[in-house]
Order: structure tokens, then sequence, then C-alpha cells
């Protein structure tokens, strides 16, 4: 299975966020938990970016790589739509 089949998503939300990220990793993810350090590199940013800007995500690369957690990740890239922000904050 390749990485693009492994981490497909139809539908942006906190979960399936987590779930791709929880799936490159092979192990749980915490909010806080630095997501190069765990292993997510660029090449898997890059991939993950294409696929969400399919789904309407604008932030970029850059702004992700500055502060890879999923504490910082999940409301840039769930800040297009209301209402997958507002089940965000409340999971966490």
């Amino acid at each position: 299975m390749s990485v693009e089949e492994l981490i497909a998503i139809k539908e942006l939300s906190a979960d399936s966020i987590k779930a791709q990220l929880q799936a490159l990793v092979g192990k749980p993810i915490q909010l806080e938990e630095n997501l190069i350090e765990l292993g997510i590199d660029s090449l898997h940013i890059m991939r993950l970016m294409n696929q969400w800007r399919s789904l309407g995500v604008s932030t970029t690369f850059s702004q992700l790589i500055e502060n890879p957690t999923l504490k910082s990740w999940l409301p840039q890239l769930l800040a297009k739509s209301a209402s997958s922000y507002e089940s965000f904050s409340q999971l966490y």
C-alpha cells in the first residue's frame, strides 16, 4: 500500500487528520508531540498538503513546519470550516 493510499481521506476533520498522521508514524500521537521527531518528514508533509489542499485547505508548508505539532496544525487545517474547528475545540 502506498503512502497516498494509507493516508487518503475524503473529509477533513480533527479525527481524520490525526488518523493520517498516526498511520504514518505507526503509533498514537499526543497533541504536543513534535511530528518531525516522530518521523514525519518534509516529503510526508508535502504529500499531506497536496491532499489537504484538494479538500480546501489554504495553509502552507512553511506554516506547518514552523510548529510541527497536532496542537498547532489542527486549528490551521480546520480554519476553513467553522464546524470542523468547533469539533476540534470540543475534543481538545
